[in-house]
C-alpha cells in the first residue's frame, strides 16, 4: 500500500535530523498559537529537571545534553510534557547561561523542539526550530554534531521542497565527516539521500556520479551499512532503467541480483543495520516477481510475502502497515489465479487492519483499492448485492478523497504563507545582529519590503482561494453533467453558460489574470460542447495550474495536456468506460504525457509511493486492453 517501495521506491527517505531557529522570544511567539497549556501531571520529573539544572558543572553544554536525554527517557509517552519541560525549564536556563560551551546544548534543545512540532504536524514551527538548531550549532565549534544537524537540515529542506538547499547541506555534512574521519556510515547515508533525489528527478547522470562515489567508499572500507545503502541504490537504479527499457532483460537480472544482495545482508548482519525493515525488502522482491514477469512467478511471490510476515521485531503500527501491504498483494494474486474465496478473505483482513488504524483520511487510497477488488470479486462470483454495496463504499471514498484534496490544497497555501512570513522574520533578526550600526536603515528597508511581500502574498492568497472556490464549484457542475450526460437538458447547458459568463466578467475586472481566465473560459466552452474525456483534460489543466510546481514545469505539462487529441483519447477510454473512474482517467492522463511521479504527487497531494501504487493497480486493471499498453512499460 502506501509503504510500497518496489522499483525506485525501494529507496525511501530516512528522516534523522532537524533545523535552525533564532531567539527565545520567537519560540514564545510561535508557541502562543498552539494552545499548549503547561502539563504538571508529573511534578517529580519537573523537580528532577530543576535539580539537575542547578547542580554545579564545568561544561554547561554537556549538562544541557544530559538533561535533554533525561527528559526524552522519562517523558517518552508524553510529548506535551517534553515540550513544556524544554520550553519552560531548560531553554530559559540555557539562554541565561549562554556561552561557547552551552551552544551545542542549546542547538540540541531546538532540535528536539523541532521533532515535537513535526510530531504534531506543525511544519512551519518545525522548520523554524531546525533553523535555530543550525544557527546555534554553527557557533558551537562541535563539528561532529554540526555534521549531524547539517544532514538533518538537508532532510528538512527536501521535505519542504527545497531540493537545491537540501543537497547543499548534504554535501556540507559529507565535507565535515570526511575531515573528521571515521564516519563512513554517515557519509554513505548522505550519498543515499542524494541518490534518492536524483532518482526522483530521473537524473541518470547525477545518479551515476553518486553511485560511483558510493562504490569508491565501499572499496576504501567495506562496512555492512555502506554496502546495504549501495545495493539499495543500485536496485532502484536498475528498476528505473527497466521501466524505461522493458525489453532489456539484463536490467531485470540486476534488480533481482541487488535485491537478493540486500536481503542477504539483512539476514546475516541485521544487528549492524539499525533502522532497516527487512519485511519491506521481502515485500519489494515479491512485487518485482509479480510486476516484472508475465505470467507472474506466483511461487516466488508467495515465498517472499510469507518471509515478510515472519519478521517479528516491529512495533504494532509498523506491523500493521506491513500486513496491510502483504495481505493486499496476496489478495490480488489470489484474484489473478481465480481463487476468489481466498482473495475475498485476504481483502477482508486488509479492511479490518485499515479500520484498526483509525486514520481513514490518510488511508483513502488503500480503502478505495480494497473496495475496488471486492467489487471485482463479487462481480466474478455473481453476487450483485455485495458488489453494489462495495461499489457504493468505493464511490463514498472517492467523494471523500475529492473533498480532502480541496481542503489540503487550502492548508498548503496557508502553510506556505506562514513559512514565507517566518523566514522573513528570521532574516530580519539575523541581519540586525550582524550589522548593528546600520540598524535603522535595515529596519526601514525591511519594513517596506515586508509590507510589499505581505500585501503581495495576501493578494495571491485571496486569488488562489477564489480560484479554488471556482474550481470546487466547477467540479460540482461537471459531476452533474457526467451523471446525466446522455439526457442533458437545455437548462443544464444554460447553467454552464451562466458560469462561463461569470468567468468572462471576472476576467475583464482583472487584466493581469486575463490569460489565465481565458484558459478557464476555453475549458468551460469545451466542456459544454465536448464529452467526458475533454472535461477531465480541462480539469487536469486546472489542477496543474493550481499546483505547487514551478512555473516552467506547469507550462510544460499544461502544453502537453492541451495538445492531446480529444477524439483519440475518447477512442482510448471507450472500451473501458464502465470500469474507468474519474480518478483513473486523471492518473492515466498523467502517465500518458510522461509526468514525473513526484510532480503527480504534488498535484494530487499524495506521496510518490502512492502514485506508483496507483500505477501498479491500473496496470493490473487494464492489462488486457491493447490501448493501454503504454502503461506496461
Amino acid at each position: 500500500m502506501n509503504q510500497i517501495c518496489y522499483l525506485y521506491l525501494s529507496i525511501c527517505f530516512r528522516f534523522i535530523a532537524m533545523k535552525q531557529i533564532l531567539l527565545f522570544l520567537f519560540l514564545l511567539g510561535i508557541s502562543s498559537g498552539m494552545s499548549m497549556a503547561s502539563n504538571d501531571t508529573d511534578p517529580t520529573i519537573r523537580d528532577s529537571v530543576r535539580i539537575k539544572l542547578n547542580q554545579p558543572c564545568e561544561d554547561v553544554g554537556e549538562l544541557l545534553l544530559s538533561v535533554n536525554d533525561f527528559i526524552l527517557s522519562h517523558a517518552q509517552e508524553d510529548a506535551q510534557l517534553r515540550f513544556d519541560l524544554i520550553r519552560q525549564e531548560v531553554l530559559p536556563f540555557a539562554l541565561k547561561k549562554e556561552n561557547q560551551k552551552a551552544y551545542k546544548g542549546i542547538a540540541w534543545l531546538y532540535f528536539n523542539l523541532s521533532l515535537l512540532y513535526e510530531e504534531w504536524e506543525k511544519h512551519v514551527e518545525a522548520l523554524a526550530m531546525m533553523d535555530s538548531a543550525v544557527y546555534w550549532i554553527d557557533k558551537s565549534g562541535d563539528r561532529a554534531r554540526q555534521a549531524r544537524l547539517y544532514y538533518a537540515y538537508g532532510d528538512r529542506q527536501i521535505y519542504c521542497g527545497s531540493v537545491a538547499k537540501g543537497h547543499e547541506y548534504y554535501y556540507k555534512s559529507i565535507k565535515l565527516y570526511e575531515e573528521l574521519g571515521g564516519y563512513e556510515k554517515e557519509i554513505s547515508a548522505c550519498f543515499f539521500q542524494l541518490a534518492t533525489g536524483y532518482l526522483q528527478m530521473l537524473d541518470m547522470d547525477g545518479l551515476n556520479r553518486i553511485v560511483e562515489k558510493m562504490t569508491e567508499l565501499n572499496k576504501r572500507k567495506t562496512l555492512i551499512p555502506c554496502s546495504y545503502d549501495l545495493y539499495s541504490v543500485l536496485t532502484a537504479k536498475y528498476s528505473m532503467l527497466s521501466d524505461e527499457h522493458p525489453e532489456n532483460k539484463s536490467f531485470l537480472d540486476s534488480i533481482i541480483y541487488y535485491s537478493h544482495k540486500s536481503i542477504e545482508l539483512i539476514e546475516k548482519h541485521g544487528d549492524e543495520l539499525p533502522g532497516t525493515m527487512p519485511a519491506w525488502n521481502y515485500y519489494n522482491l515479491a512485487c518485482i516477481y509479480d510486476d516484472k514477469f508475465d505470467p507472474p512467478l506466483y511461487d516466488s511471490i508467495s515465498y517472499y510475502l510469507d518471509k515478510a510476515i515472519e519478521v517479528k521485531k516491529y512495533t504494532e503500527s509498523v506491523r500493521r502497515e506491513v500486513n496491510i501491504s502483504v495481505f493486499d498483494l496476496q489478495a490480488w494474486v489470489f484474484y489473478q489465479q481465480k481463487q476468489y474465496a481466498q482473495a475475498e478473505q485476504k481483502m477482508m483482513e486488509v479492511i479490518s487492519l485499515l479500520e484498526e488504524s483509525g486514520d481513514v483520511n490518510s488511508l483513502i487510497t488503500e480503502y478505495g483499492e480494497a473496495y475496488g477488488l471486492l467489487v471485482k470479486i463479487y462481480e466474478e462470483t455473481n453476487r450483485p448485492v455485495l458488489a453494489l454495496k462495495y461499489q457504493k463504499l468505493m464511490n463514498d471514498i472517492h467523494r471523500k478523497r475529492f473533498n480532502q484534496e480541496k481542503m489540503e490544497a487550502l492548508k498548503e497555501l496557508e502553510v506556505k504563507y506562514e513559512v514565507e512570513k517566518k523566514e522573513n522574520q528570521i532574516t530580519w533578526l539575523e541581519e540586525k545582529n550582524q550589522a548593528a550600526r546600520k540598524t535603522i536603515i535595515l529596519v526601514v528597508f525591511f519594513l517596506i519590503a515586508l509590507s510589499f511581500v505581505l500585501i503581495l502574498i495576501l493578494v495571491l492568497f485571496r486569488l488562489r482561494k477564489r480560484n479554488l472556490e471556482q474550481q470546487v464549484y466547477e467540479s460540482a457542475l461537471l459531476a452533474e453533467l457526467k451523471q446525466d450526460e446522455l439526457v442533458q437538458s437545455s437548462s443544464e447547458k444554460k447553467r454552464l453558460q451562466e458560469e462561463y459568463d461569470k468567468l468572462s466578467a471576472l476576467a475583464r475586472e482583472n487584466e493581469d489574470l486575463a490569460k489565465k481566465y481565458e484558459v478557464q473560459l476555453s475549458t468551460i466552452k469545451q466542456q459544454i460542447n465536448q464529452g467526458t474525456v475533454a472535461s477531465v483534460i480541462g480539469k487536469m489543466v486546472d489542477i496543474v495550474e493550481h499546483s505547487l510546481l514551478d512555473t516552467e514545469t506547469k507550462q510544460l505539462y499544461a502544453g502537453k495536456l492541451f495538445s492531446l487529441d480529444t477524439d483519440e483519447m475518447e477512442k482510448l477510454f471507450l472500451p473501458v468506460g464502465d470500469k474507468m473512474t474519474s480518478m483513473d482517467m486523471k492518473y492515466i492522463l498523467c502517465f500518458y504525457v510522461d509526468m514525473d511521479a513526484k510532480d503527480i504527487g504534488l498535484m494530487f497531494n499524495v506521496e510518490a509511493a502512492s502514485v506508483y501504487t496507483v500505477r501498479y493497480r491500473i496496470r493490473k486493471k487494464f492489462k488486457d486492453y491493447p490501448s493501454f499498453k503504454f502503461l506496461m512499460g
